[in-house]
């Protein structure tokens, strides 16, 4: 029994100094190198906290920024609605007006309305009559215009 209880204990002492031996920093050192993994950066806290206060600052920048923009969209829609608002209120002007301009055609006798389209009509046509005469003529004092100024400056 004493030859199994000295290789256990010998087995726990070469466990221990071989967890030590790998766990040193020179070993891991090694093993980095090895296998190609980027060395371990130490960082004090000063510098650590100083980097973390940077990143800080900054995020802190960007939700600013971002509020901005918020803002300003924000302000932009209220002046949409607005708009909106404003249109609203005068499209329900006109059509407090258009219905009561039906209220009034509608209390207007058929004979009525129908004299006064045959008005409008025939104002229509006396106004097509005048407007080619006009045309004519104007295209009549033109030409002779034409030709007197041909005649006497040629």
């Amino acid at each position: 029994m004493g030859i199994e209880m000295f290789a256990s204990l010998l087995a726990a002492i070469i466990t221990i100094a071989g967890g030590g031996i790998v766990s040193s920093k020179e070993i891991q050192k090694l093993v980095r190198k090895i296998l190609k993994l980027p060395e371990e950066a130490k960082i004090s806290y000063s510098e650590r906290l100083s980097e973390l206060t940077q990143k800080l600052e900054e995020s802190s920048r960007e939700v600013d920024e971002v509020l901005k923009e918020i803002g300003e969209v924000t302000e932009k829609r209220q002046n949409a609605v607005d708009a909106l608002e404003n249109d609203l209120t005068q499209l329900e002007s006109k059509e407090a007006h258009l219905k009561e301009k039906i209220l009034a055609l509608e209390s207007t006798p058929v004979e009525a309305v129908k004299h006064f389209a045959d008005l409008v009509t025939e104002g229509e046509k006396r106004g097509a009559k005048r407007d080619y005469l006009l045309f004519g003529a104007g295209v009549l004092v033109s030409t002779l215009v034409a030709i007197a100024i041909q005649f006497f400056f040629v």
